[in-house]
Formats: structure tokens, sequence, C-alpha cells
């Protein structure tokens, strides 16, 4: 992870500056909400034009650009396979 300050992206679509500290405790934040079942704050940092990259061979792998397409094409179905409510842990 690179230490300092990266450009966090805005509900407005504009760039700001996230402070390494800043960033950790989002991270945090998405984590504690995640232990508790909570996916929200996760899908609520996404920005718009997000894109996850999934290596491999295998049915999770490739390319999914856009908040849209990844909540529809990666994370409904993944979090469709948890039994009950889906929690995790760092």
């Amino acid at each position: 992870m690179r230490r300092g300050k990266s450009a966090a992206p805005t509900l407005q679509g504009k760039t700001q500056t996230m402070s390494t500290e800043s960033n950790k405790a989002l991270v945090q934040r998405i984590y504690d909400a995640l232990g508790e079942g909570d996916r929200r704050p996760f899908g609520e940092a996404m920005h718009p034009d997000f894109i996850w990259e999934m290596t491999g061979t295998n049915s999770w792998s490739g390319r999914f650009a856009g908040i849209e397409v990844i909540r529809e094409h990666l994370l409904r179905p993944l979090f469709r396979q948890f039994e009950g409510i889906y929690r995790n842990r760092a």
C-alpha cells in the first residue's frame, strides 16, 4: 500500500486528497461494519468508475468496471453464495 496522500473520489465526482490516516480510518470503519453484517459502508466507499480485477481462471475471474457492473455481476452473485448475513473481520 502506498504511503502518504492519495486522491479519493467524492460523491460530486471531484477528487480530494486523503491522508494515510484518513484512508486507514475509512477502511477500518468498512471492516467494522462488515463484521456486523452491514455492507453499506463498503458500497458507499466505491467510486462510480471503480474497477475490480480478479486474476485467475475461475468463475469469479475477470475485470468488472463501474459500480453497477460490480454490484450486479460480482457482489450480488458472490453474496448469494453465503447462508445468512455475510460478516467479515480484518
